[in-house]
């Protein structure tokens, strides 16, 4: 059963099946996906050319109940020796709070391969700085092990997933005025019933919305291949209805009961800050 849609869009996505195959996402005039404005790599002048589009396979999952059904064929990997992100600004801000999914897959351990999603990786426009380097806010895949950047600080270890295969990565942010909320999972084995997160912090503030998606995959040190594939991305804060955000973000009609406290600063968040549109 399908919740209804909210009246205003508040779900961000991306398939990666668009362009030519190997073709530089940066390259790409008019990406795919909805809830974006501008194309990958345009929110400055200096974007990377080392994350592409592989048109021939995307990634799957099935586990926990996990139902998003993609659209089309592709999926992004990048092939750099170090790090290198490519950021999209969002449509209309994300915020209170927010739902988010990718399926991420690493296929080296040395050298150790990486990839990602991130968020706010910069500041918002106008912006003249590089749209490649490593921002504040992500989460990963390095080789088997799950690990989670907050606030500019590495969180590694959190679990242990096996090298090439795919895994679903699922979180949860509450954001608005004063600290914000990171809440990570992986691979659930029961989407309706998420449990204690691999990782969960507060202490930081990531800013009164977010603004900025974006994704990397990279290997520390070793040569130009394939390292790392990243797709199915959704994120989206429901409209202010976070049953709506969790099934946008999974698929599944349920969601982990957060505490009223966090529920209350969500619906006030939202009432705050719903409908500031971003104007290019």
């Amino acid at each position: 059963m399908a919740l209804t849609p909210p009246l205003q869009a508040a779900l961000v996505l991306d398939d990666f099946n668009y362009g030519n195959d190997s073709q530089a996402m940066n390259a790409i005039a008019s990406p795919g996906g909805s809830g974006w404005t501008g194309k990958w790599g345009a929110t400055t002048g200096t974007s990377t050319g080392k994350m592409f589009i592989d048109r021939d396979a995307n990634l799957t999952y099935s586990g926990g109940g996990y139902a998003i059904t993609q659209s089309g064929v592709g999926r992004a990997y990048g092939v750099y020796n170090a790090f290198r992100g490519i950021n999209r600004y969002i449509d209309i801000d994300l915020t209170g709070e927010i739902w988010f999914s990718v399926l991420l897959q690493t296929v080296t351990s040395s050298p150790v391969s990486h990839a990602g999603l991130q968020f706010n990786a910069h500041a918002d426009a106008p912006y003249s700085g590089n749209d490649y380097d490593i921002g504040k806010w992500h989460v990963e895949l390095v080789a088997n092990s799950l690990q989670v950047r907050y606030n500019g600080a590495n969180y590694p270890n959190l679990a242990t997933l096996t090298l090439g295969q795919t895994h679903l990565i699922v979180g949860r942010l509450v954001v608005g005025a004063g600290n914000d909320t990171m809440e990570v999972w992986a691979d659930p084995a029961d989407l309706t019933n998420l449990g204690t997160p691999l990782f969960s912090a507060s202490s930081a503030d990531m800013g009164n919305a977010v603004y900025l998606g974006g994704v990397f995959a990279y290997a520390e040190g070793g040569t130009e291949t394939t390292r790392g594939y990243i797709d199915a991305l959704r994120i989206s804060d429901g409209g202010g209805n976070a049953a709506q955000a969790f099934y946008d973000a999974t698929g599944v009609v349920a969601i982990p009961e957060p505490s009223v406290a966090a529920m209350a600063a969500a619906g006030l968040a939202w009432v705050m800050m719903r409908g500031r549109r971003r104007v290019r």
